[in-house]
């Protein structure tokens, strides 16, 4: 039997065959972590047009690409990067995982999408007071500019505010400011003895006085390597010089308190999510938020001025 394929069809096979690349037009859901909401019909980034419907949100993603597949999985990068973003903003969503709600389609080159419309004509407006929307856009679109440590942070301060677990939340987002705090921080050992040969001597009269002590050579091993990497400023001591820096006003006490905190998650032992938990994990958002949006304006030279 013989299979009829349209024009289209044809002209898209043919620009495959000679490597060029195809715009298309791939609509994929999205939903909300909790009960935040997004304004339908605007678009958030370039090339990024997000619609609403009783509830339900789609972004249609307008992109280039060599094939559909790689088409679909260019715009599920690029509408989680615009998640990362607008989570700058405390607004929590996340792509919905359903191959079944997703389709893409070919766009002649000529014919954009009706809904794709010029970024400077839209207000980009997010349904929560926030962040200027031209510091989301710019982090959407020049996402590979941001240095590592802050893409990274970037993406666990999105996990946390998805995360469903409370705790887990709170866990992810205190990783995403160790990620920005503790940036490379000096050897204790090498700032207090700099001369190479003094501080070689000292770490043998240091073995010494532990194999004197009866420890066996593994303890011995363990010890030495802690003092090797002993940083020379505390991790809460780098938070606050960190947070200060950047014009937050957080305290010893409320940093040590977050820090007990994440260690208790981490080590598996009960956590009760109290008053004082949910003190400190609005704490620590804002903290977060205001690190993050300094980092990506600093970064990005795009104005903060509005954030809150």
């Amino acid at each position: 039997m013989p299979s009829f394929v349209s024009e289209g069809q044809l002209g898209q096979a043919r620009r495959e065959e000679a490597g060029e690349l195809t715009r298309y037009l791939a609509s994929l859901p999205l939903a909300p972590a909790k009960h935040d909401s997004l304004k339908g019909g605007e678009e958030y980034a370039p090339g990024i047009f997000i619609t609403e419907a009783n509830g339900d949100y789609t972004a249609q993603v307008s992109i280039e690409a060599a094939d559909m597949k790689s088409g679909l999985n260019g715009a599920r990068s690029k509408l989680d990067t615009l998640l990362i973003s607008v989570a700058l903003r405390g607004v929590a969503f996340h792509r919905v995982r359903d191959g079944a709600k997703e389709s893409i389609r070919p766009v002649e080159p000529s014919k954009h999408p009706t809904v794709i419309r010029s970024v400077s004509k839209v207000s980009g407006h997010i349904g929560r007071v926030g962040m200027p929307d031209e510091l989301v856009r710019a982090a959407a679109e020049r996402h590979s500019d941001l240095p590592p440590r802050v893409r990274r942070a970037l993406e666990l301060f999105h996990l946390g505010i998805t995360a469903q677990d409370k705790t887990v939340s709170f866990f992810l987002c205190h990783a995403s400011l160790e990620s920005l705090a503790s940036e490379d921080p000096p050897a204790a050992l090498k700032t207090a003895v700099p001369d190479t040969t003094q501080r070689k001597k000292l770490v043998e009269a240091i073995e010494h006085l532990l194999t004197g002590a009866g420890l066996n050579a593994s303890m011995r091993k363990r010890m030495l390597d802690h003092l090797k990497e002993a940083h020379a400023t505390s991790p809460l001591g780098a938070f606050e010089q960190y947070l200060q820096g950047i014009g937050q006003n957080a305290s010893k006490d409320a940093l040590g308190a977050c820090r007990d905190l994440r260690n208790d998650i981490a080590h598996g032992k009960p956590v009760k999510p109290d008053t004082e938990f949910h003190r400190l994990r609005v704490k620590l958002r804002s903290w977060l938020r205001a690190a993050l949006t300094h980092e990506v304006s600093q970064r990005l030279g795009v104005t903060a001025d509005r954030h809150p």
